[in-house]
Protein backbone atom coordinates (compact mmCIF):
# COMPACT_ATOMS: atom_id res chain seq x y z
CA UNK A 1 0.00 0.00 0.00
CA UNK A 2 1.53 3.26 -1.43
CA UNK A 3 2.03 5.35 2.09
CA UNK A 4 -0.29 8.56 1.76
CA UNK A 5 -3.05 5.50 1.36
CA UNK A 6 -1.62 3.87 4.40
CA UNK A 7 -1.86 7.07 6.11
CA UNK A 8 -5.31 7.34 5.56
CA UNK A 9 -5.92 3.48 6.72
CA UNK A 10 -4.04 4.71 9.44
CA UNK A 11 -6.31 7.28 10.71
CA UNK A 12 -9.27 5.23 9.78
CA UNK A 13 -8.57 2.95 12.43
CA UNK A 14 -7.52 5.43 15.09
CA UNK A 15 -10.40 5.96 17.67
CA UNK A 16 -11.84 2.54 17.56
CA UNK A 17 -14.06 1.27 20.29
CA UNK A 18 -11.61 -0.86 22.60
CA UNK A 19 -12.45 -4.46 23.80
CA UNK A 20 -13.53 -4.02 27.35
CA UNK A 21 -12.25 -7.97 28.42
CA UNK A 22 -8.79 -6.90 26.94
CA UNK A 23 -8.59 -2.77 26.95
CA UNK A 24 -5.50 -2.86 25.35
CA UNK A 25 -7.03 -4.10 22.34
CA UNK A 26 -9.44 -1.98 19.98
CA UNK A 27 -11.53 -3.44 16.84
CA UNK A 28 -13.63 -2.44 13.80
CA UNK A 29 -15.86 -3.48 11.53
CA UNK A 30 -14.84 -4.65 8.40
CA UNK A 31 -17.97 -3.16 6.56
CA UNK A 32 -16.77 -0.15 7.95
CA UNK A 33 -13.49 -0.10 5.94
CA UNK A 34 -15.07 -0.93 2.78
CA UNK A 35 -17.32 1.81 2.78
CA UNK A 36 -13.93 4.13 3.31
CA UNK A 37 -12.55 2.05 0.02
CA UNK A 38 -10.69 -0.77 1.67
CA UNK A 39 -11.47 -4.20 0.09
CA UNK A 40 -10.21 -7.54 1.93
CA UNK A 41 -6.94 -7.76 -0.15
CA UNK A 42 -5.85 -3.46 1.05
CA UNK A 43 -6.86 -4.17 4.76
CA UNK A 44 -5.17 -7.02 5.25
CA UNK A 45 -1.96 -5.36 3.17
CA UNK A 46 -2.76 -1.93 4.96
CA UNK A 47 -2.39 -4.22 8.01
CA UNK A 48 0.96 -6.16 7.35
CA UNK A 49 2.92 -3.21 6.30
CA UNK A 50 1.77 -1.49 9.84
CA UNK A 51 2.94 -4.21 11.78
CA UNK A 52 5.95 -4.93 9.64
CA UNK A 53 7.00 -1.08 10.51
CA UNK A 54 6.12 -1.28 13.97
CA UNK A 55 2.99 0.49 14.04
CA UNK A 56 0.22 -1.99 15.20
CA UNK A 57 1.85 -5.01 17.66
CA UNK A 58 -0.41 -7.25 16.12
CA UNK A 59 -3.73 -7.80 14.19
CA UNK A 60 -5.99 -10.44 13.78
CA UNK A 61 -8.90 -10.19 10.76
CA UNK A 62 -11.53 -12.91 12.22
CA UNK A 63 -12.54 -14.69 9.18
CA UNK A 64 -12.38 -18.54 9.93
CA UNK A 65 -9.08 -19.39 8.82
CA UNK A 66 -7.30 -16.20 9.87
CA UNK A 67 -4.17 -15.97 11.74
CA UNK A 68 -2.52 -13.73 14.05
CA UNK A 69 0.27 -10.94 12.55
CA UNK A 70 1.98 -9.64 14.90
CA UNK A 71 5.21 -7.29 14.78
CA UNK A 72 8.81 -7.97 15.22
CA UNK A 73 8.83 -5.77 17.99
CA UNK A 74 5.68 -7.32 20.20
CA UNK A 75 5.21 -6.26 22.98
CA UNK A 76 6.64 -8.58 25.93
CA UNK A 77 3.19 -8.95 28.23
CA UNK A 78 1.92 -10.41 24.52
CA UNK A 79 3.33 -13.62 24.73
CA UNK A 80 1.88 -16.13 22.89
CA UNK A 81 0.07 -18.22 25.76
CA UNK A 82 -1.28 -14.22 26.48
CA UNK A 83 -2.45 -13.80 22.81
CA UNK A 84 -4.57 -17.28 23.50
CA UNK A 85 -6.15 -16.13 26.69
CA UNK A 86 -7.16 -12.60 25.92
CA UNK A 87 -8.30 -13.58 22.58
CA UNK A 88 -10.44 -16.18 24.17
CA UNK A 89 -11.94 -13.14 26.36
CA UNK A 90 -12.64 -11.47 23.27
CA UNK A 91 -14.44 -13.97 21.33
CA UNK A 92 -17.19 -13.82 24.64
CA UNK A 93 -17.80 -10.29 23.47
CA UNK A 94 -18.80 -10.72 19.86
CA UNK A 95 -21.88 -12.56 18.56
CA UNK A 96 -22.01 -15.13 16.18
CA UNK A 97 -23.44 -12.48 13.25
CA UNK A 98 -20.42 -9.84 14.16
CA UNK A 99 -17.62 -12.14 14.20
CA UNK A 100 -16.65 -13.38 10.53
CA UNK A 101 -16.56 -9.23 10.02
CA UNK A 102 -14.71 -8.04 13.07
CA UNK A 103 -10.89 -7.05 12.97
CA UNK A 104 -8.95 -6.61 16.62
CA UNK A 105 -5.53 -4.92 16.52
CA UNK A 106 -3.12 -2.99 18.95
CA UNK A 107 -1.34 -0.29 18.24
CA UNK A 108 1.66 1.48 19.26
CA UNK A 109 0.56 4.44 20.12
CA UNK A 110 3.18 6.82 20.26
CA UNK A 111 4.82 5.29 16.61
CA UNK A 112 0.92 6.73 14.88
CA UNK A 113 1.58 10.39 15.92
CA UNK A 114 5.33 10.30 14.16
CA UNK A 115 4.11 8.16 11.03
CA UNK A 116 0.57 10.46 10.21
CA UNK A 117 2.91 13.63 11.46
CA UNK A 118 0.37 15.05 13.35
CA UNK A 119 -1.10 13.73 17.25
CA UNK A 120 -4.16 11.52 16.45
CA UNK A 121 -7.08 12.31 17.71
CA UNK A 122 -10.11 10.22 19.37
CA UNK A 123 -12.94 10.48 16.62
CA UNK A 124 -15.60 8.66 18.71
CA UNK A 125 -17.57 10.73 21.91
CA UNK A 126 -15.72 9.95 24.84
CA UNK A 127 -17.73 8.74 28.29
CA UNK A 128 -15.90 9.48 31.69
CA UNK A 129 -16.63 9.32 35.57
CA UNK A 130 -14.68 9.17 38.52
CA UNK A 131 -15.64 6.90 41.60
CA UNK A 132 -14.19 8.66 44.95
CA UNK A 133 -15.42 5.60 46.92
CA UNK A 134 -13.15 3.66 44.71
CA UNK A 135 -10.47 5.70 43.11
CA UNK A 136 -11.16 4.61 39.98
CA UNK A 137 -11.83 6.14 36.80
CA UNK A 138 -14.07 4.95 34.09
CA UNK A 139 -13.78 6.00 30.54
CA UNK A 140 -16.11 4.39 27.84
CA UNK A 141 -16.87 1.44 30.02
CA UNK A 142 -13.10 1.07 30.69
CA UNK A 143 -12.15 0.97 34.20
CA UNK A 144 -8.54 2.72 35.46
CA UNK A 145 -8.04 2.05 39.20
CA UNK A 146 -5.50 4.12 40.90
CA UNK A 147 -3.87 4.44 44.36
CA UNK A 148 -6.31 5.56 46.80
CA UNK A 149 -6.01 8.09 48.86
CA UNK A 150 -3.28 9.27 46.92
CA UNK A 151 -1.98 12.00 45.27
CA UNK A 152 -3.64 10.54 41.56
CA UNK A 153 -7.03 10.47 43.97
CA UNK A 154 -7.02 13.67 45.58
CA UNK A 155 -6.08 15.02 41.76
CA UNK A 156 -8.80 13.27 40.23
CA UNK A 157 -11.08 13.96 42.61
CA UNK A 158 -10.77 17.81 41.94
CA UNK A 159 -10.64 17.66 38.35
CA UNK A 160 -13.64 15.65 38.34
CA UNK A 161 -15.76 18.26 40.11
CA UNK A 162 -15.30 20.34 37.45
CA UNK A 163 -16.73 20.57 33.87
CA UNK A 164 -14.75 19.04 31.22
CA UNK A 165 -12.74 21.47 29.53
CA UNK A 166 -13.13 23.83 32.93
CA UNK A 167 -9.59 25.37 34.08
CA UNK A 168 -8.45 24.27 37.42
CA UNK A 169 -5.80 26.13 39.21
CA UNK A 170 -2.76 24.14 40.40
CA UNK A 171 -2.50 25.39 43.61
CA UNK A 172 -6.31 24.13 44.34
CA UNK A 173 -5.33 20.88 42.81
CA UNK A 174 -2.06 20.64 45.67
CA UNK A 175 -4.30 22.07 48.06
CA UNK A 176 -6.44 18.65 47.70
CA UNK A 177 -3.52 16.72 47.47
CA UNK A 178 -1.82 17.88 50.51
CA UNK A 179 -4.40 18.87 52.92
CA UNK A 180 -2.75 22.39 53.12
CA UNK A 181 -5.06 25.38 52.92
CA UNK A 182 -4.71 29.08 51.66
CA UNK A 183 -0.85 28.83 51.12
CA UNK A 184 0.89 31.26 49.47
CA UNK A 185 0.58 30.60 45.70
CA UNK A 186 3.02 31.01 43.21
CA UNK A 187 6.10 32.15 45.11
CA UNK A 188 8.40 29.60 46.01
CA UNK A 189 6.21 26.93 45.28
CA UNK A 190 7.53 25.27 42.77
CA UNK A 191 8.59 21.69 44.40
CA UNK A 192 4.85 22.08 45.49
CA UNK A 193 3.94 22.61 41.35
CA UNK A 194 5.94 20.09 40.15
CA UNK A 195 4.02 17.52 41.96
CA UNK A 196 1.04 18.20 40.44
CA UNK A 197 2.79 18.00 37.36
CA UNK A 198 4.09 14.91 37.89
CA UNK A 199 0.87 13.18 38.96
CA UNK A 200 -0.76 14.84 35.81
CA UNK A 201 1.99 13.05 33.72
CA UNK A 202 1.48 9.91 35.69
CA UNK A 203 -2.19 9.79 35.43
CA UNK A 204 -2.34 10.29 31.56
CA UNK A 205 -0.09 7.99 31.24
CA UNK A 206 -1.99 5.33 32.72
CA UNK A 207 -5.12 6.44 30.71
CA UNK A 208 -3.42 7.06 27.39
CA UNK A 209 -2.09 2.90 27.85
CA UNK A 210 -5.32 1.40 29.13
CA UNK A 211 -7.75 3.27 26.58
CA UNK A 212 -5.50 5.15 23.42
CA UNK A 213 -6.93 8.20 24.72
CA UNK A 214 -3.65 10.92 24.57
CA UNK A 215 -4.05 14.13 26.75
CA UNK A 216 -7.32 13.19 28.85
CA UNK A 217 -6.20 15.85 31.20
CA UNK A 218 -4.11 19.10 29.96
CA UNK A 219 -1.41 21.51 31.64
CA UNK A 220 -1.45 25.07 30.69
CA UNK A 221 0.71 27.70 32.49
CA UNK A 222 -0.92 27.79 35.90
CA UNK A 223 -4.24 25.42 35.49
CA UNK A 224 -5.02 22.09 34.18
CA UNK A 225 -8.42 20.87 32.47
CA UNK A 226 -9.88 17.60 31.50
CA UNK A 227 -10.63 17.57 28.55
CA UNK A 228 -13.43 14.45 28.44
Amino acid sequence: MDNEKLKKFTKELYGCPFIPAVPKWQFLSIAKLHKEGFDREAITRGLQDLTDSGIIYLFKIIYPTAKFYSSKNLLPENTSSGIKKAFAKVLQSFSSASFPKTLIFIFNHEKIEEFIGEKPQITGAVESVFDDETATIKINGIPIKLPSHNHEHYFCRTLFSRLPGESVDWADIYEEMSGYQNFERYTKHDNDKRKVYDTYLRINKRILKMTGIQGFFSWETKSLRRNY
